[in-house]
Formats: structure tokens, C-alpha cells, sequence
């Protein structure tokens, strides 16, 4: 674990006992690379055991290993090894009615995310880049449905928010409440590789660590990470869903037109003030921020951990370059 840097006058427990950034770093490119040698082993496995590649038990086996091997396990780990590291995770108490509040804001950020997903592929279609639907077929029967609520609603919820919201966010926040949150939120966004998805991915990744902060507790994060998937899951069964054939999708302002997007501009709006509404109302049962003081760490990052953390970087750049020469018809 790295030294701790200088408390500058304020409160020891401020700085203590977090992740070390080589440690986060360390996690953050082992997921990355992960990734990458589990989709190759997967897709050889697939060939000597065919069922593999049926699309459900695709998602389940590779979801399993990336989320619980690549994401969960290690975060848990590193908490077991550091005692008193666990407190940096924020595993405190959540309460009903912050729950509750949650869940609500889970809803509507689906709504919010979808409209603003959906501005977002119509800018993308209109610097000429083509924008494919998802290779993932959706649930088309309830047990499927279930299948995908225990695997993309449940499991990502947990595990993601343990590494992202447990250990990078307080590894960084060192250098600031802030800083540990927009980074995080950051590399949770780059975790994804996806052009069309990274400003829903990364709003959605600095709501969450602003719960995680503001609300002290872990439990938080969770609870909306769970609950948004597991409400975009059912409303994509709801709707027919994708057919999983990646095909290209239709032209947004073609398809909307020039009222159609304008009422969808009125729809991001609309949702994104509501979600502010809930996020007041769920701020309003936490007790008030102390006005301490608070002198963030700014020492340079040791050079193991920048080196560990540009490599992952860099992988994840390389993902994000292959998705835009996709989207460019480059290949």
C-alpha cells in the first residue's frame, strides 16, 4: 500500500486506509486485458462445445467470468488483504427511504439515458458514421427474461460498482471528492468500448459516484446500477426487443423528423429535471455535509501506477478505435 501523503492539518481518517493508486491502476488494466484473453478463450472454447455459442449461454458464461473473476473478486480481495481498507468501499447502511428514492431515480434515468442515447447516435449518424444495434438478442421468453435480470441486471450492478465506486473512486479521491469522481466515472465509461454508449455511460457513472459520496454508502450505487438494468431489461422484453443481428440502425432524424426531434429534446429535459427533483429529495434525508477542510494529494502519481494505468488506457483506446473504424465503414 502506497504512503500516505501529508494530512496537511485536517482529519487522519480523511486519507487513510485507501485503495493504493498502483493497486487501482493494477485492478483497472487486469480487467482491461482480461476482457480481451476471455472474449479470445470463449470464442475458442466455443468451437469445441458449440452450445457455448448460443447467444443466452454466451452471455451468461462470459458475463460470469468478466464480472466475478475480472471485477468482483479482485476488489473483495484486495479488502480482505488491507485491513481497514473496507471502510474506503463505504459499506454503510442505506436506509428505505434512500433506497426507495433510488429506485425511482433508476426509472427515470432509463427514460433520460434512452432520449439522451438516442441525441447522441442522431449526432454521430450526422458526422456520417453508421451506428449498429446490439449483437445481443433480447429475452424472448420469461425464463431468458430472468436469465438476463440475475446476469445483466444483478451481477454488473454489484461487481462493477465494487471496483469502480469501491476501489478506483476513493484510490483518486485523494486528490479530491471530485477528482475520484469524474475519474471514475471515466474509466467506467472506457470500460465499456463503445462509441455510441459513452456519454449515457459516463453520466451515468458520475450519478452514481456522487450517490456513492453524498449518501456514504456503496449500497447506493448498487441499488441504482441494479435497478436501472434490471428496468432496461424488462423494457426491451416489453417492447420486442433486438433480434441480435448488430444490423445498422435507422437514420434518427429521418426517422423522428424535425418535430419528433424537437419533442425528444423536450423529453431529455423533462426527465432530467425530474431525476434532479428525486436526487434533492434523496439528498434531503442525509444529515448536511460537515464544512471541514479538505487539502486533496498532489504529489505525482508514483511512475509504476501511471505506466499500469496508461497501458489499460491504452487498450481501452485501441477498443474504442476498432468500434469508431467499425462505425466509419473502415472495415
Amino acid at each position: 500500500m502506497m504512503n500516505e501523503p501529508n494530512m496537511g492539518g485536517q482529519n487522519p481518517e480523511d486519507w487513510v486506509r485507501r485503495p493504493s493508486l498502483l493497486a487501482a491502476s493494477g485492478m483497472y488494466l487486469f480487467a482491461q486485458m482480461g476482457m480481451v484473453i476471455l472474449s479470445l478463450l470463449l470464442n475458442l472454447a466455443a468451437y469445441a462445445f458449440p452450445p457455448l455459442a448460443q447467444p443466452m449461454m454466451w452471455m451468461a458464461v462470459s458475463t460470469l467470468l468478466i464480472e466475478l473473476l475480472l471485477m468482483g473478486a479482485p476488489s473483495l480481495q484486495y479488502a480482505r488483504s488491507h485491513p481497514g481498507v473496507e471502510r474506503a468501499y463505504r459499506f454503510n447502511r442505506l436506509g428505505l427511504a434512500r433506497g426507495v428514492l433510488i429506485v425511482l431515480m433508476a426509472g427515470v434515468a432509463v427514460v433520460l439515458a434512452n432520449n439522451a442515447g438516442t441525441l447522441w447516435i442522431a449526432l454521430l449518424q450526422g458526422l456520417g458514421l453508421t451506428v449498429y444495434g446490439s449483437t445481443t438478442p433480447s429475452a424472448a421468453n420469461l425464463t431468458e427474461l430472468v436469465f438476463q435480470l440475475i446476469f445483466v441486471g444483478a451481477l454488473p450492478g454489484i461487481c462493477e460498482e465494487l471496483m469502480f465506486r469501491g476501489v478506483m473512486l476513493p484510490a483518486f479521491e485523494r486528490r479530491g471528492r471530485m477528482y475520484g469522481v469524474v475519474v471514475s466515472a471515466a474509466l467506467f465509461a472506457l470500460m465499456h468500448g463503445s462509441v455510441s454508449g459513452l456519454p449515457v455511460h459516463f453520466g451515468l457513472g458520475m450519478l452514481m459516484g456522487l450517490m456513492a459520496v453524498r449518501l456514504d454508502s456503496l449500497y447506493a450505487p448498487m441499488v441504482f446500477h441494479i435497478g436501472y438494468n434490471s428496468l432496461a431489461v424488462m423494457l426491451d422484453y416489453a417492447l420486442g426487443g433486438s433480434d441480435g443481428s448488430g444490423a445498422a440502425m435507422v437514420n434518427v432524424v429521418g426517422a423522428l423528423g424535425a418535430e419528433g426531434m424537437a419533442a425528444l429534446v423536450l423529453q431529455t429535459a423533462m426527465s432530467g429535471a425530474l431525476m434532479y427533483v428525486l436526487w434533492r429529495m434523496t439528498v434531503s434525508l442525509c444529515p448536511p455535509e460537515s464544512p471541514r477542510p479538505q487539502t486533496p494529494d498532489r504529489t505525482r502519481m508514483g511512475w509504476q501506477a501511471l505506466l499500469v494505468l496508461l497501458v489499460a488506457l491504452l487498450t481501452a483506446g485501441l477498443n474504442y478505435g476498432l468500434d469508431l473504424a467499425h462505425m466509419a465503414g473502415l472495415y
